[in-house]
């Protein structure tokens, strides 16, 4: 991919993939985490897409490299925070707090797999099942059949009586 396309590129994918990373890191972080993942795909020397499907493969890989540094992020958070609790005392559990923002996710939501509540946070971020499709590596029939079985969970915890905010 020459400059001028890879500029366009950036362009375009730039603030789709800050907001991705806004999910679970603070704005700046996710600024640097989205540049990171950019930058790496700029040192593959990844060839020019020819058609549409080679683009959204670009979009998918480019996805893919972001999820990873939001991930590796997230390990580092703890680490340094079970790290700041040792080093503050030694009686000090080194069990991290609730993440932040918790306490206004509704109970069922925190009761489903990590999967379906990143997916279901794409959705309701207005993410198509195309476009989660290649956020998260898989095939749109994957996705919608993931959100269909999100749902019918949800519907199983809330007869169960899990539906409540915790207070």
């Amino acid at each position: 991919m020459n400059e001028a396309e890879f500029s366009d590129f950036f362009r375009r994918m730039f603030p789709r993939l800050v907001a991705y990373a806004r999910r679970t890191v603070d704005p700046q972080t996710a600024e640097d985490l989205a540049s990171r993942a950019l930058a790496t795909l700029w040192a593959k020397k990844v060839p020019s897409p020819v058609d549409a499907g080679e683009w959204q493969q670009l979009d998918s890989l480019t996805f893919a490299i972001l999820r990873g540094l939001v991930l590796n992020e997230s390990r580092a958070g703890r680490r340094r925070t079970s790290l700041l609790y040792k080093v503050a005392s030694d009686e000090t559990p080194l069990v991290p707090g609730p993440e932040p923002g918790q306490g206004d996710v509704p109970r069922w939501f925190r009761d489903l797999p990590s999967a379906d509540q990143h997916v279901l946070g794409l959705l309701a971020e207005g993410y198509s099942a195309g476009e989660i499709a290649g956020i998260v590596g898989s095939t749109p029939a994957a996705v919608t059949k993931r959100i269909s079985r999100a749902r019918q969970r949800i519907r199983d915890l809330t007869r169960r009586g899990a539906g409540e905010q915790d207070g």
